[in-house]
């Protein structure tokens, strides 16, 4: 079996100049912490104007239950050596909660919560209407378990206790206080954290002891860890008497090592439950993001992330459950909050959270990623490659594209991104098979806005394609030769291709594909 260890340095990270302050604790006349507050000008609680709707006056949708479409996902067999293993994997499992599998073997999962209502009462406030793809022992491995807050919503003790009997061996990561609440509810393995603290997580096969699944997936070296426990500005309680008694944060978990030729580190940002900026009451039709409400204090702390832990290879930020706007605001983040915690953080790539699957608040299920395109065109953010929502194959993550490395800097910066894909959008192309590209972007601006093509890839079977690219073929002849009908079988060799991008029209593949297909 596997053996983890965690250790608690005093400092690992980069943190702000105030951090021994400790303005997030609230102490009593003894000095002793008794519960936390969001210490920034930007918040502010729930509003009690918020009563009317829980009592009626204000709708909540009633959406069909096939908001989001469920499509059973495809989890790694093992954690090195399969196909596809060398990319930073990540699966949406509903609401806030994500499984993400690290090249290193690494196997996170984020605020899981499988149950059908996400409060201690059942009724359609608090009802899922889009289930979960799979089981919680459907999943491979599970190492590691990052719980943001203690609300039910992100936290369900029966889903924890099915962790446990299924992975005895993961580890919990929680906010300050909520380690009684996990005692309690019988689990052991668990630590927990302030904002900024971080926590180092190993991974190693006990000699003679491992299961024969155990010893056929193991890595041959130990598989390790960093788990950064972040701000964010939100809130807990369970029950009426323990409101924010224990800490919010979001968690970044960092990772290195893999089979991949590159074998950097890998990251990811949770953002599990945040609020951004308060908006006022404000009518309808009025843009809270339009002057003067442009104005309104933003939460100082995503941009002290990303600047001392960022950035980040992958985002995971939510979207949903912000109206009445006036009443969540503080605590919950719209989708054109997002996007600004997105560029704040320094996320290089995000996924969303939080929407979609339980009616929380009065806005439509499929609103947050309408509006999450539209504030992607206000920051000139391309609405697909980015920042996504992943609707088009329910919850499976089908294509992936993350930015893994920098080397060198300036003019001169190269970037290597690592693209594991199932090329799902032709039925020619659909053989169930992953395909390798490796392209290496260099800084390289055209007029033309076209991606140039100066040199291809050192596999042999290239070769044939290496003299019409140095004759100024682009990647669209590329693409059109080696992914079209006839060429299908080719594809099944192609298994590296080096290119030169463009920085400024640095376009995921997918859409280069869409391009050549219209």
């Amino acid at each position: 079996m596997f053996v983890t260890t965690v250790t608690k340095p005093e400092r690992l990270g980069p943190v702000p100049s105030d951090v021994e302050k400790k303005t997030h604790h609230v102490k009593n006349s003894a000095g002793k912490t008794t519960k936390f507050t969001n210490p920034h000008e930007s918040f502010s609680p729930v509003r009690m104007g918020i009563l009317s709707t829980w009592f009626g006056t204000s709708p909540f949708p009633k959406p069909e239950n096939d908001v989001v479409a469920v499509v059973k996902p495809e989890f790694l067999p093992s954690r090195t050596g399969a196909p596809g293993s060398e990319a930073l994997r990540a699966t949406w499992l509903g609401h806030a909660c994500y499984y993400v599998e690290y090249p290193s073997g690494l196997r996170v999962l984020f605020d899981p919560v499988f149950e059908d209502h996400c409060a201690p009462i059942k009724r359609d406030l608090y009802k899922r209407f889009t289930q979960p793809p799979c089981k919680l022992s459907d999943l491979p491995f599970v190492d590691a378990v990052c719980i943001s807050h203690s609300h039910y919503d992100h936290l369900s003790v029966d889903s924890v206790k099915e962790i446990r009997d299924n992975f005895p061996q993961a580890h919990f990561f929680v906010g300050l206080g909520l380690k009684d609440w996990f005692i309690q509810s019988g689990l052991e393995n668990v630590t927990e954290c302030d904002w900024w603290e971080d926590v180092d997580l190993t991974l190693t096969v006990k000699d003679g002891s491992a299961s024969e699944k155990e010893a056929n997936h193991a890595p041959q070296q130990p598989i390790t860890g960093r788990i950064s426990c972040l701000p964010c500005q939100h809130g807990s309680g369970r029950t009426g008497f323990d409101r924010d008694k224990t800490l919010w944060c979001s968690w970044a978990v960092s990772s290195s090592g893999g089979s991949s030729l590159d074998a950097n580190q890998r990251s990811v940002l949770f953002l599990g439950d945040t609020g951004y900026r308060t908006v006022p009451r404000l009518p309808a039709d009025v843009d809270d993001y339009a002057h003067p409400h442009d104005k309104l204090p933003t939460n100082p702390q995503f941009a002290q992330v990303g600047q001392l832990r960022g950035p980040f290879d992958l985002g995971l930020i939510p979207i949903g459950a912000y109206a009445p706007r006036a009443a969540f605001s503080g605590v919950h983040a719209n989708p054109f909050d997002s996007v600004e915690i997105f560029r704040d953080t320094r996320c290089k790539r995000a996924m969303s959270i939080h929407w979609g699957t339980f009616i929380l608040t009065t806005e439509d299920l499929r609103e947050p990623p309408k509006l999450l395109k539209e504030a992607l065109r206000r920051r000139g953010i391309p609405e697909e490659g980015v920042f996504d929502v992943w609707v088009r194959k329910g919850f499976q993550v089908g294509l992936e594209h993350y930015l893994l490395s920098q080397e060198g800097a300036g003019e001169e910066a190269y970037y290597m991104v690592i693209l594991r894909c199932r090329i799902l959008e032709y039925p020619e192309l659909e053989t169930g098979a992953y395909y390798t590209v490796w392209v290496r972007q260099r800084l390289q601006e055209r007029e033309d806005s076209r991606v140039a093509t100066k040199e291809l890839g050192r596999d042999t079977q290239l070769n044939p394609l290496r003299k019409r690219s140095e004759n100024g073929g682009t990647i669209s002849w590329v693409f059109d030769n080696w992914l079209c009908e006839e060429c299908c079988a080719a594809v099944d060799y192609l298994t590296s291709l080096s290119i030169r991008l463009s920085a400024q029209f640095m376009l995921p593949i997918k859409a280069l594909i869409r391009e050549v297909a219209e």
